[in-house]
């Protein structure tokens, strides 16, 4: 069996605890002021999930904060945040538990209003079924569609329409009919497996426990009666995935996936975020925003970025390999978010449409001969070591003198100088926020190869990109990646203009160069610091030599088992 990391998880305790149960998991969700926190207070009531001491409290507190006048406001139940209870609003996702005699329930309380729409795709995220409440007086809105969208790009494929308020349009079936004839007409696209329109009044209770007398015209369910009797499925527990070698979920670094983004700064090629993937975090860029779901048409169209709320198609690379599966075959290894990595606050969240490359159907195969040996047999410790810095610091000439210095005292080296592999390898790419990650991505990927080999590679390259780096420097143990800082002013870089780039581009000749038209990100917490502005490349080269052989220890037979 293969060892995998699990992607989802579940850690609300509501959630945790009555898993054994076999508890079906909902969201109800909708525009603000449907209904949704007090329809779900009256599923609870009814399902004598409220205490007697509950019950008289939001009684009482009904005469304060209730928005029904003298009846029990059993919105109150679940609008537990005091800000919540002052503006009358859910602003955050509250779980709740009950249970009745034919099955337990997990229910999400999510917020309605558009500044919360994260709050409600997390709620979504775990649930098997969606109650999309709808004011049968307003019928659908934009944010009713929104959420919609967001269940059915969450796997949500059961989907309960309950039409609220009937009361306030005089039980009216014609008004009914009209509300649930828009909804399948606009639901067509999003394939849910079933769609149940129930007409209710949350207030009063009619059809969320017992048959109304308001709806003779009515034949279906109550609300309560078909969450008892819906799909329930397996599930797995949080942790890692056992699975068998030939059915193992895919482990890849490049894939597309829909995005639905939650933060005021929009989304844009070439952002660098962390993707956490149930208990892993790995550093992501998204390379490519493909497109966006336009919500009145359900269509696609192209766009640049993505603002708050929005949904898009996106092309993601990860700096090491995750294991997943496309969302729709697997949810729990589908499902991922992005994390600024300034603020740490959750930027979007994703579920996996498909892989960018082979890695589904390829599988790494195991050489017959170790690294390890391959490193015996050189007598050295492969090591990458990777220097970077602004144009003309002095990262090649260092490298060369570095090189030279190495194959003297006996030691197998290779130099991949920034020049010469976008002679060849990198022939194809430009200087864009996008090619500059391809460029640093293929190169980390051959020298890893190198060092398989046994070999010291030394790596001369701008890679002005803190976030490319830290994704090279993923591909290998900590101990064998040395980032190694050339650093020189500006100023000094700009005196010394080894190749004529700074005055090709001050003549605007050469577009996207680093430290006039591009940022440079130095390293946070570099091997070591070569300040070139101080000390001359031999003086640089022999503090790098010293540093380097410090970590080139020469491997003995017990190293590898193999020899």
């Amino acid at each position: 069996m293969s060892v995998v990391p699990r992607v989802a998880n579940d850690s609300d305790p509501d959630i945790s605890h009555v898993r054994d149960r076999g508890a079906l998991r909902l969201i109800a969700c909708g525009s603000v002021d449907d209904g949704k926190s007090t329809l779900i207070g009256r599923l609870l009531h009814e399902a004598q999930g409220v205490l007697d001491d509950q019950l008289a409290a939001i009684t009482r507190e009904s005469r304060r904060f209730g928005t029904t006048g003298e009846d029990v406001d059993f919105a109150l139940l679940l609008d537990g945040l005091e800000a919540e209870r002052q503006q009358g609003i859910t602003i955050d996702v509250a779980y709740r538990f009950f249970s009745t005699a034919r099955r337990a329930f997990v229910v999400a309380d999510t917020p309605g209003h558009a500044q919360y729409t994260r709050n409600m795709a997390t709620g979504a995220s775990t649930s098997e079924l969606a109650i999309l409440l709808v004011d049968a007086r307003k019928g659908l809105l934009e944010q009713t569609r929104r959420h919609a969208a967001i269940v059915a790009l969450l796997g949500i494929r059961d989907v309960v329409l309950a039409v609220n308020k009937m009361d306030l349009v005089g039980w009216s079936p014609e008004r009914f009919g009209e509300v649930t004839a828009a909804f399948r007409a606009f639901a067509g696209p999003l394939a849910f497996r079933s769609v149940i329109a129930i007409p209710l009044s949350a207030r009063f209770g009619d059809n969320v426990a017992a048959a109304s007398p308001s709806t003779p015209w009515y034949g279906g369910p109550t609300l309560l009666d078909h969450l008892e009797t819906v799909a329930d499925e397996i599930d797995i527990g949080r942790g890692e995935v056992l699975a068998p070698p030939r059915a193992r979920p895919t482990v890849t670094r490049r894939f597309a996936a829909d995005l639905v983004w939650m933060t005021d700064h929009d989304g844009l090629a070439g952002g660098r975020f962390l993707l956490k993937t149930g208990t892993t975090t790995v550093p992501a860029v998204i390379t490519t925003i493909a497109d966006r779901l336009d919500l009145g048409t359900l269509g696609r169209v192209p766009a640049d970025r993505l603002g708050l709320n929005a949904i898009g198609r996106v092309h993601v690379e990860t700096a090491v390999p995750v294991a997943i599966d496309s969302y729709a075959e697997n949810r729990s290894t589908g499902a991922f978010i992005l994390i600024d990595r300034t603020t740490h606050a959750t930027a979007a969240a994703g579920l996996v449409i498909a892989w960018l490359d082979a890695a589904r159907d390829v599988h790494a195969e195991a050489s017959a001969v170790a690294p390890a040996t391959r490193a015996f047999v050189k007598s050295q410790e492969p090591l990458v070591v990777w220097l970077t810095g602004l144009p003309g610091a002095g990262k090649s000439t260092i490298a060369n003198l570095v090189e030279q210095r190495l194959v003297k005292l006996g030691h197998h080296t290779m130099l991949l100088d920034g020049d010469n592999v976008r002679q060849g390898l990198n022939a194809d790419l430009g200087f864009d926020v996008a090619s500059r990650a391809e460029n640093v991505r293929r190169v980390a990927e051959v020298a890893r190869l190198m060092t398989e080999a046994g070999l010291i590679v030394l790596v001369a390259l701008v890679s002005p990109l803190r976030a490319d780096r830290e994704r090279a420097a993923g591909l290998f143990p900590p101990e064998r990646f040395m980032e190694v800082l050339v650093e020189a002013s500006p100023a000094t870089c700009r005196t010394r203009d080894p190749k004529g780039l700074y005055a090709k581009a001050e003549a605007g000749r050469i577009a996207n160069f680093t430290g006039r038209d591009q940022p440079y990100e130095p390293p946070l917490a570099p091997a070591l610091v070569l300040p070139t502005d101080e000390i001359g490349p031999e003086i640089a080269a022999e503090r790098l030599i010293q540093a380097i052989l410090g970590r080139i220890r020469q491997p003995t037979a017990s190293d590898d088992a193999s020899i």
